[in-house]
C-alpha cells in the first residue's frame, strides 16, 4: 500500500512539473441505487454529477468558472459467478454541453476478505458514442479496499476508510492516453444499511500526450439497496 501512494505522489510530482500541464477542481455528487434479484443477479443505477469550480493552466495562473459540466445515468446488471466473482454489463447516457452520448461497459470483478481488510478487484471496457465523433474505447483496471476504523468488522453505526486506485487506457482513433485516479473516502453505515461517503478523486489524465492535466474532485456520495 505505501508503494502505491508513493509512486502516485512521484507521478504527480513529475507531470506538475511541466510547464504545458492544466488543472481543474470542482465537486462531484453521486447517488448509487442497489436492487437485488434472484438467482445471484443485481441491478445498479448510478446518477452522477461534476461542477467544476475553476480550471486553467498553471504557467499561466488563469482560471475559469463553470456551473455545470455533465450529467451519467447509468444502469449496471451484474451476475455472481463464484463465491467471490461477478460478471456484468450496462448502458448509460452522458448530457454534456447539449449533447448525449452513448455508454456501454462490460465488467469482471473479484472480492475477497484479508484480515480486516475488505479488497475488490475490477477490470472493466467500455465504448462511449457520440455523433460526428470517434467512438472512444477505455480499458481499465480498479482496486478498492474498505477498513473499518473500530474492531475487525464493519457494523451499523460505524464509519470506514475507502481508498481506490483506478487505471485507465483510452484510445480514440489514434490518439492513446492513460489516466490514474486515486480516491480517499470516508464513510458511514447506516441502521437502514445505506451508506454515504465524502472524500476527493484525484485524476492524472492526458498522460502521454504534451498536455497532461490534474483533475480534483471533492465527493459526496450516498448509497442505498432496496
Amino acid at each position: 500500500m505505501k508503494r502505491i501512494f508513493s509512486c502516485c505522489i512521484l507521478l504527480m510530482m513529475v507531470f506538475l512539473a511541466q510547464g504545458q500541464a492544466s488543472y481543474e477542481y470542482g465537486f462531484m455528487p453521486t447517488i448509487n441505487l442497489t436492487k437485488k434479484l434472484q438467482n445471484d443477479w443485481k441491478i445498479n443505477a448510478k446518477l452522477e454529477a461534476r461542477f467544476p469550480l475553476e480550471k486553467g493552466k498553471f504557467e499561466e495562473n488563469s482560471s475559469e468558472s463553470f456551473p455545470y459540466q455533465l450529467l451519467d445515468f447509468v444502469f449496471t446488471t451484474t451476475k455472481k459467478t463464484g463465491i467471490h466473482t461477478s460478471l456484468g454489463g450496462g448502458y448509460g447516457v452522458r448530457w454534456r454541453s447539449g449533447s448525449y452520448s452513448h455508454i456501454f461497459s462490460q465488467q469482471f470483478a473479484y472480492k475477497h476478505q484479508w484480515n480486516q481488510w475488505r479488497l475488490a478487484h475490477r477490470i472493466a471496457s467500455d465504448q462511449r458514442i457520440q455523433r460526428g465523433e470517434y467512438t472512444i474505447w477505455r480499458l481499465r483496471y480498479r482496486w478498492r479496499t474498505e477498513i473499518p476504523l473500530n474492531g475487525g468488522r464493519l457494523d451499523v453505526g460505524e464509519w470506514y476508510l475507502k481508498i481506490g486506485n483506478e487505471y485507465l487506457q483510452i484510445l480514440q482513433d489514434s490518439r492513446y492516453e492513460l489516466e490514474i485516479r486515486l480516491s480517499p473516502m470516508f464513510g458511514k453505515l447506516f441502521p437502514s444499511k445505506d451508506k454515504i461517503e465524502f472524500g476527493f478523486q484525484y485524476r492524472m489524465g492526458k498522460l502521454g500526450l504534451r498536455t497532461p492535466k490534474h483533475n480534483l474532485w471533492l465527493q459526496a456520495s450516498w448509497y442505498s439497496s432496496w
